[in-house]
């Protein structure tokens, strides 16, 4: 079910105006743990800013929520948009936001997502940092302070010998972002989940397949009918990669079978690949040291050729969880290499459920739907995700049923019967009339982004030759072809233009109805 929510200002024209297909909804129910938002400019003639929602789908696979345009980026236009996009996703909050660091952006944030994590874009940073300290050593280790896996005490050791190092003790810029470490430094997300998102790097990375489908003089109608095309490239990737995880069985190679076998059989193929770059690493972990307590197991693990660095994992062998100092698993929601080493010490040859994340699974949104993290979710929202798992169930059953020989009338008549069956039971839902409300076009808006760069060597506009008027050619030229073809020139120049404002605003008007309409 498409969601769709504008205003207009105090003369009628359109102000901001956010929405979300029903695919994207669903979408957001399995997959809105992490959230990033973005901000690009020029993509419509009336310079207005898209605010684009995306995150991360159970093949890694960037996924797009919902979509805003806004006359301006103040904080109560960041309010309203983020509150949209709340009423649009059932009320669901994510758990941590990754945006680029603006004001105002982070400020609604704060109201509109009181308890949600937000971590600033480290790519945005890494860019600061090259204009502000003019120094490649330096940002090498700023790389470093941003990415290790430090604990805090390491992070801060680390951070005071490279500011004394580099000779930057009073440097502003470096003392400010100091101030903001824990907004951006990985030592202080170690606990919280950010999957495979750091940077809003996917967002620009959705501007650029734009470029492919939406133009600068697109009208607001135009925009977002050519924005649902780049939407469905988006999501037959998806459908590829769906197919590729379901029908196919990745090579095992390495020597912790019964492990590998399992994972390969839970995670999606891209998330599986990841995962078994941790078994591999097994074979370069040493347990140094192995202590039980009650139902505890503590081990001790090193890495070879690196006797001094120590990592804990503690078994709870009466509930099969496993925890890891390290802490990836919490912070990337895939088991380590430690607890790997740790489960071929205790010769454990499954994967534990307390292990799996259900988000990168290849039953992700099937599973969505019947557990309790579904619970409290407006009926609507879910009856999305409901009607997104069947038809991933029914694929594959079609997939299997298909194959088989001499079946065809007993499926197909066991399919019929169960739609007869259901369509007695569905109940009438009655489709609202649409307000009526008519608005005009949106007004040309000034943004925050930088001003278009003029082009060497842009192609000049044409002009006469015989009298230099840009107006016509020296084929249609009044002085060289008479008065007759003045006079019709003349003609031609003094009609009147098409009014192309009213055009546009039917055609927003004709949008909005029928969005009122679907919604």
């Amino acid at each position: 079910m498409l969601y769709a929510k504008f205003a207009t200002n105090s003369d009628g024209r359109l102000k901001q105006i956010f929405w979300a297909d029903g695919c994207s909804r669903s979408d957001f129910l399995c997959f809105g743990d992490v959230l990033a938002f973005d901000t690009t400019y020029r993509k419509n003639k009336y310079n207005y800013p898209l605010v684009i929602f995306s995150g991360c789908n159970h093949h890694s696979q960037t996924v797009i929520f919902g979509c805003a345009l806004v006359s301006d980026e103040t904080i109560d236009t960041y309010k309203w948009v983020l509150n949209s996009f709340l009423e649009a996703m059932g009320n669901k909050h994510p758990k941590t936001v990754v945006t680029d660091g603006d004001g105002a952006m982070r400020e609604a944030i704060k109201h509109v997502f009181p308890d949600t994590c937000h971590r600033l874009c480290a790519w945005h940073l890494h860019k600061n940092a090259c204009e502000n300290v003019k120094s490649s050593a330096f940002l090498m280790d700023f790389k470093k302070a941003m990415y290790s896996d430090f604990t805090r005490e390491e992070f801060e050791d680390f951070w005071m010998n490279m500011v004394e190092k580099h000779g930057l003790v009073g440097n502003k810029w470096v003392s400010k972002t100091y101030e903001n470490r824990s907004s951006w430094a990985t030592a202080y997300f170690r606990d919280i989940f950010f999957g495979r998102i750091r940077t809003t790097s996917q967002c620009e990375a959705i501007n650029s397949i734009m470029k492919t489908y939406v133009r600068k003089k697109c009208s607001i109608f135009e925009f977002i009918h050519n924005f649902e095309q780049a939407l469905r490239e988006y999501r037959n990737n998806e459908l590829v990669a769906d197919f590729k995880s379901l029908y196919s069985d990745p090579v095992l190679t390495t020597s912790l079978y019964e492990i590998e076998k399992a994972a390969a059989k839970i995670y999606t193929a891209e998330v599986f690949m990841e995962v078994k770059e941790q078994i591999v690493l097994v074979s370069t972990l040493i347990v140094t040291t192995r202590v039980v307590i009650g139902n505890q197991l503590i081990l001790k693990l090193t890495k070879y050729c690196h006797r001094n660095v120590e990592t804990t994992v503690v078994y709870d062998t009466s509930r099969s969880i496993f925890y890891c100092e390290c802490r990836r698993f919490e912070s990337r929601g895939i088991p380590c290499s430690h607890i790997f080493c740790a489960m071929k010490e205790e010769h454990v040859d499954h994967i534990p459920d307390s292990l799996i994340l259900t988000r990168w699974t290849k039953k992700a949104k099937i599973d969505f739907v019947s557990s309790d993290s579904s619970k409290g979710v407006d009926s609507d929202v879910m009856e999305l995700a409901r009607f997104g798992a069947y038809c991933g169930a029914c694929t594959r059953f079609c997939k299997i049923a298909s194959k088989k020989k001499g079946l065809y009338n007993e499926v197909m008549n066991d399919i019929l019967k169960l739609i007869d069956k259901y369509e007695k039971l569905e109940d009438s839902v009655d489709t609202p009339n649409p307000s009526g409300k008519h608005f005009c076009d949106p007004n040309v808006v000034k943004t925050k982004g930088a001003p278009k760069k003029s082009k060497i060597g842009m192609k000049r506009s044409r002009h006469c030759s015989n009298c230099t008027s840009t107006k016509h050619n020296v084929k249609t030229c009044p002085v060289r072809v008479g008065t007759n073809a003045k006079s019709m020139n003349d003609d031609k120049l003094s009609q009147p233009e098409c009014p192309k404002s009213n055009i546009a605003a039917d055609s927003v008007s004709f949008l909005l109805t029928i969005i009122i309409i679907l919604f």
